[in-house]
């Protein structure tokens, strides 16, 4: 389960804060840059004619020219040792050229005069690497694809590979173009492996497999459910994640799209495939060097011993510049008398383009702001008109900022972390401006203006732009580990039926049957451990919202229950005070008079809750009597039903049925089995003659098998 730190974006923005430093004080912390040192000089002034080389390769950049040339110059820049990037002639001119050359993929160039886009992103030949497993692209026929290769049914794709770069391991998509919707692809992205569907989604591992060792990484579709197992230790899962297979696409082994995924860089050893979910030991065997013991699959491929067709050769050197790694070039100026170079400068590309955020900043990215802010920050930061709850945290509409007030230094401090802050790398680029642009437009617009800095187009030319093949990691990629969780059928934590009515203490379990756990139910019953009543009983697809610290990091908020509410009880005794008779609630009333922990123990008590085969069994005392109640859905009827079976006592027991209605439970010289019905209405019935076995059934193992672990001295 995901946690966070109490005040995360407190800790993350209070160093925002304008503070001194006293004389004799450890020195300060690192702070952010300015936006003008990102930028470094590649060529000094000079005039034409001229042949200038850079000191040293650069990887992932953009190169800003500033020039005067005469058309006779023939100005040009060179990269990749000969591909050649024509300087127009005039007075005061502004080039700019993007090249990125990232790992497993071939190197890419824009230019860009005075700030516009000139003809399209060109790939230069020769520069894709080579495939050092030398098995090159495999490609089924479209018969096998369609028979064989279906990844819109159960399957199960183990592959077997080694790398230190990227791409595709096997896809089902077009022969040939572009990534289109409804493709499939399971490829490296960033070292991690990757399974996406097209514009539907992506699940992804968190172990980086690109380390030049062999692995192992298993596809299972079990329904619509998809899991990725990497070297035997299942990574990521999301259920609903299929989509039908487009007929013309193709099954391919080493190979994708040319827009997606990029080219594959390292050896592919074994791809294997069975038209069947194959189970968690077999899964298990593939991992652990015992592939062959699995039953025979549909289809297993290895490389051929035949050597790969000749290439011609590059040597690439992978360079580190900035962020992110890739083939490194030197850059070449090149031009003849009538050139004068007033300034040349580069700069790291990014994974995100800066200046088309901030450009974009519209409604809709003030209001995405907002929504974060609200969830994470207003609780130490506070609002205009109310203070936080940090005494520390900047209140952003009257202080003033420690690492500097540009967009880009807000978004290196939220993206790093400085003096009291830590790093919040589950937002990317994008929700980081966001949050920027929620900050200036709502605390320092029209408060506290000394800190709203000006942003003109010198300012937005400088910020990093993008690239156009490495895709920032948006997270997460796969559903939150809290909604994949297997909680069993019984969770235990504070639920919100609606407001104002919390079980504290609460006790959620699952009423229809099915795998999963509480998460993949349709139909829940809730109680309250503090008072013993029924909260509430609900249906619907969606089990809660997942608000709370603990699941989506909202501060002040409650997890609530989702769905159609069948039944609802108000944060009252359920059950009568069996000394008074009456419902007078005894417990302690909280600062905002409502009440808060349990009834007295004589009065009701919480005994514990088990299992007897599938069914929860709930146990607690009312009085000197014990209760047990098994909570059950009839799915025929639309009823919620609670099995109760009230032990044997001499005094009567009362319980409201809702909140206009009772029933008295008689005493009893043996206990005695009811049934409650919620419907339309709530009535209570006699338990049928099976119901008392229920509560007892014979002993067996609720977990089939036995497990042996081994200790192993040292390891």
């Amino acid at each position: 389960m995901n946690r966070l730190p109490k005040y995360p974006v407190a800790l993350l923005l209070v160093a925002l804060l304008q503070t001194g430093s006293l004389s004799g004080q450890a020195p300060s912390p690192p702070t952010s840059f300015p936006l003008e040192n990102t930028l470094e000089n590649l060529f000094p002034v000079t005039e034409g004619p001229c042949d200038l080389e850079s000191a040293r390769s650069f990887s992932n950049f953009r190169a800003l020219l500033d020039y005067d040339a005469d058309e006779s110059a023939e100005a040009k820049v060179v990269v990749f040792g000969n591909h050649v990037v024509d300087l127009p002639g005039g007075e005061g001119r502004q080039v700019e050229l993007a090249y990125e050359h990232a790992i497993g993929r071939a190197a890419r160039v824009r230019v860009w005069h005075e700030g516009k886009l000139v003809g399209e992103e060109e790939e230069l030949a020769g520069s894709l690497p080579e495939d050092e497993g030398g098995s090159g692209a495999i490609m089924a026929s479209a018969k096998d694809s369609s028979e064989t290769f279906r990844f819109d049914r159960d399957f199960t794709v183990m592959v077997k590979f080694r790398t230190k770069g990227e791409g595709p391991l096997v896809a089902r998509a077009p022969a040939a173009g572009e990534w289109v919707k409804d493709g499939k692809m399971l490829f490296i992205r960033e070292g991690r492996v990757v399974y996406d569907i097209g514009w539907l989604g992506a699940i992804e591992g968190d172990r980086r497999v690109n380390d030049g060792r062999e692995h192992v990484v298993v596809l299972q579709m079990d329904g619509k459910t998809a899991r990725m197992f990497v070297d035997g230790r299942m990574e990521a899962a999301k259920r609903e994640f299929m989509r039908p297979d487009v007929r013309k696409h193709i099954f391919k082994i080493g190979a994708g799209s040319s827009d997606f995924g990029g080219s594959w860089d390292g050896e592919i050893s074994n791809v294997r495939w069975w038209k069947r979910a194959l189970s968690l030991a077999e899964v298990k065997a593939l991992s652990g060097g015992r592939a062959d013991t699995v039953n025979t699959p549909d289809y297993n491929w290895k490389p051929g011993a035949e050597p790969a067709p000749d290439a011609e050769k590059h040597q690439l050197v992978e360079v580190k510049y900035g962020a992110i790694a890739g083939y490194g070039t030197k850059v070449q100026l090149k031009a003849g008398p009538g050139f004068r170079l007033r300034r040349a400068r580069v700069q790291p590309l990014e994974k995100a383009d800066h200046a088309a955020l901030v450009r974009g900043w519209d409604a809709e990215s003030l209001a995405r702001g907002r929504q974060i802010y609200s969830q994470l920050c207003v609780t130490c930061h506070g609002t205009l008109e109310k203070e936080g709850s940090l005494p520390t945290a900047m209140r952003f509409h009257e202080g003033q900022f420690r690492n500097g007030k540009d967009p880009y230094r807000m978004f290196q401090t939220l993206e790093r972390g400085y003096g009291l802050m830590v790093p919040q790398p589950q937002y990317d680029t994008a929700q980081k401006y966001d949050i920027i642009h929620y900050l200036r437009e709502t605390f320092l617009r029209g408060s506290n203006e000394s800190q709203l800095s000006k942003l003109d187009e010198e300012y937005l030319a400088l910020l990093p732009r993008g690239m156009t093949t490495v895709e920032e990691r948006r997270g997460p990629k796969k559903a939150p580990q809290y909604a994949l969780q297997d909680y069993s059928n019984v969770l235990f934590w504070t639920m919100q039926v609606e407001g104002g009515n919390i079980a504290q203490k609460g006790i959620t379990i699952r009423v229809d049957e099915g795998p999963g756990g509480v998460v993949a139910g349709k139909a829940w019953m809730l109680y309250d451990h503090d008072t013993m009543r029924l909260a509430a009983a609900w249906t619907g697809d969606r089990f809660v919202d997942w608000r709370g610290i603990a699941f989506d990091g909202s501060h002040g908020t409650h997890t609530s229950i989702s769905g159609e509410r069948k039944f609802v009880f108000p944060n009252l005794p359920m059950w009568a005070n069996p000394e008074t008779g009456d419902y007078e609630d005894l417990r302690i009333s909280g600062r905002d008079n409502k009440p808060y922990g349990p009834l007295p123990g004589a009065w009701v008590r919480f005994r514990g809750l088990r299992y007897a085969g599938d069914d929860a069994v709930v146990s607690y005392t009312v009085g000197k009597r014990k209760v047990e109640e098994i909570p059950q859905w009839n799915a025929g009827t639309g009823s919620f039903v609670r099995i109760m079976r009230v032990g044997a006592g001499k005094e009567p027991l009362r319980m409201k049925l809702e909140t206009a209605a009772e029933h008295i439970f008689p005493p009893e010289e043996n206990p005695r089995v009811y049934r409650i019905i919620i419907n339309e209405t709530v009535r209570v019935e006699a338990g049928e003659p099976w119901d008392e076995k229920r509560f007892d059934p014979e002993p067996g193992r609720r977990f089939p098998g036995r497990l042996v672990t081994t200790i192993v001295p040292g390891a």
